[in-house]
């Protein structure tokens, strides 16, 4: 029986260690993004094919043969390519053709210009994505005669085949290879199936095998062609990894347009902040993403936000994750619209734009008539670090009472300082909080605070702020002295922090139901002074007096508590099992 109860015993465990092993690889799980800004090492064809760089480019796989003004027909900001396979058959003239492209009568069949081959390049073009054409450089042939122009698509030369002193093999069966451009004697080149260049007649039968010149100044991202970039769509934010083996090109383009609604936020590192944006490029495969590059231009994360693939989605709002190192005066985070084609397809994005992250809390001040506060209106205060006011009255004046996030405080959490002045600090700031100081004459307040005190019978001995109609307030004190003053101030509405403009009793006072401003709508509470929403699980559930309620939360408790369980089971499984043996060991 207790051999049974044991197999139970053991079975349980196995069965928690194998539920939490999921969440042990969730944990810290992201899908890999291949992406980077910015061109790679890029190796070009000179002795053989296996060490130079490969692209996708307009459905196909090229080898680069030049690249940056090095190689063939390449200037700066060029890559020279050639196509890894044959594009079909064709004869180099049929004979059809007596003109050239000016209308010249052609000299001969072994003229490329005005030839069967030049037709079959063009229409060859004519088969890439029309995006993709705007990024192909022409060229000038001024090695035939008579010169062919506005050259997008071309067959070597002998001399330039000569040049990438490279193998390039590629399969010539049925056919005797693939076309060169020059014509030497009675036949034109051709580049055989042992890679020697040869002659074959004209009206042969052999492969095409073009290169073209791709201009490099609208590349926006660099990614691996096959898996380069994830299928997954959401706030978070991956880490990329550099582009490896076959490379595709993510092109800069006008057919993709995205606005922001405000190109200012407020957010620090693990934040989801919304982002209200309009005139998105909406379809199949489009999206708004985001990406984040540290101060000295690196693409240090990367993802797709929202998929927009209806009309209705040209506008709405995105939710972005701030990573936890991010520091607002270091990375920049950027919006674009992008078509993410899959693999061996370009992709195509809109002109990133700069999102300014303001990472501060703000604390506003303000300070009544007969004295001042300092530091007054309002103050940026990185989170975690304190932040002291100095309340200073006039000379006859005495600081009278203090509101905190609108809530009157005791005149015993205040410090003394010189004269009749006090003080009051903000510690370890986790969310944006206001201070309100009124002064009165010494004369006029009760005994006990027209001097430096911190008595209970002190003005400020209690009572709160309640909402009336319109924007009103009353104040109701908590105790009855004999002598009691009460001062009000007041300011614009504009200048107020947002949370404290309409009738609330509370600054962090917002419904729990959301906000909703022009960025979109948070379904947490927020105090920021501006219309930003900011998702801040630290602000889900803080009370407006309590400086222990800016600390921060991590929701991430019940994963590592489920991982503690899958730990602590197979430690007890193994135990178990290393105890039995020891035991059937010693009965034996």
């Amino acid at each position: 029986m207790k051999y049974k109860i044991k197999k139970i015993i053991i079975l349980t465990f196995a069965i928690c260690f194998l539920a939490a092993i999921p969440v042990l690889f969730s944990v810290t799980a992201k899908a890999a993004e291949y992406v980077q800004l910015g061109m790679p090492v890029i190796s070009i064809m000179e002795r053989d094919h296996a060490t130079c760089t490969s692209v996708e480019f307009g459905g196909r796989e090229w080898y680069v043969i030049a690249y940056n003004g090095d190689g063939v027909a390449s200037d700066k900001g060029t890559m020279t390519l050639l196509t890894k396979e044959t594009q079909g058959t064709t004869v180099f003239d049929d004979g059809q053709n007596l003109y050239y492209n000016d209308g010249k009568p052609r000299a001969s069949n072994l003229d490329y210009n005005g030839s069967t081959l030049q037709s079959r390049l063009i229409k060859l073009l004519n088969s890439f994505d029309s995006r993709e054409k705007e990024f192909i450089k022409s060229r000038t042939l001024d090695d035939i005669y008579p010169k062919a122009v506005n050259q997008y698509l071309w067959p070597l030369s002998e001399m330039e085949y000569i040049n990438i002193h490279g193998v390039i093999p590629v399969d010539t069966t049925g056919c005797a290879g693939w076309w060169l451009r020059s014509e030497v004697g009675w036949g034109v080149d051709i580049i055989d199936y042992i890679n020697t260049i040869n002659l074959d007649k004209y009206s042969n039968v052999n492969y095409i095998r073009p290169a073209c010149i791709l201009d490099l100044s609208s590349i926006f991202l660099i990614s691996s062609d096959a898996g380069g970039k994830s299928n997954t769509t959401g706030a978070k934010l991956s880490e990329p990894v550099p582009a490896a083996g076959t490379l595709k090109f993510t092109f800069l383009n006008p057919t993709q347009h995205l606005s922001l609604k405000t190109n200012s936020i407020s957010g620090w590192g693990g934040d989801t902040v919304s982002i209200g944006y309009s005139g998105a490029t909406t379809g199949a495969n489009q999206y708004v993403s985001a990406m984040i590059m540290d101060e000295n231009g690196k693409l240090i994360y990367y993802g797709r936000l929202k998929s927009v693939p209806n009309a209705a989605d040209s506008e709405g709002t995105v939710q972005v994750t701030l990573p936890l190192d991010f520091d607002s005066s270091r990375d920049k985070l950027k919006l674009f619209s992008e078509q993410v084609n899959g693999d061996h397809l370009s992709d195509f994005a809109s002109s990133a734009i700069t999102v300014s992250v303001d990472s501060h809390y703000k604390i506003f001040a303000v300070a009544g008539s007969g004295g001042s506060i300092s530091p007054s209106d309002s103050t940026a205060v990185k989170p975690g670090e304190n932040q002291t006011y100095t309340l200073t009255p006039d000379q006859n004046y005495a600081v009278a009472e203090v509101f905190v996030d609108d809530i009157l405080i005791d005149d015993s959490v205040l410090a003394s300082g010189d004269g009749n002045s006090k003080s009051y600090t903000f510690s370890e700031v986790g969310k944006n909080h206001s201070i309100i100081a009124t002064f009165a004459k010494q004369n006029d307040l009760p005994g006990a605070t027209r001097t430096n005190s911190s008595s209970s019978d002190s003005a400020s001995s209690g009572g709160v702020l309640t909402s009336g109609d319109g924007n009103s307030k009353s104040y109701t004190s908590s105790e009855a002295p004999e002598n009691r003053s009460i001062i009000t101030t007041f300011a614009k509405q504009s200048d107020l922090p947002q949370t404290i403009r309409t009738n609330a009793s509370s600054f962090d006072d917002v419904s729990s139901e959301g906000v909703t401003s022009s960025l979109g709508t948070s379904s947490k509470s927020s105090s920021s002074f501006d219309d930003t929403s900011v998702s801040r699980n630290t602000l889900s559930s803080q009370a407006p007096s309590s400086a222990a309620s800016d600390s921060k939360t991590d929701d991430s408790s019940t994963p590592i508590f489920l991982t503690w369980i899958a730990v602590i089971s197979s430690a007890a499984v193994l135990l178990f099992l290393i105890f039995r043996k020891r035991h059937l060991h010693i009965n034996r």
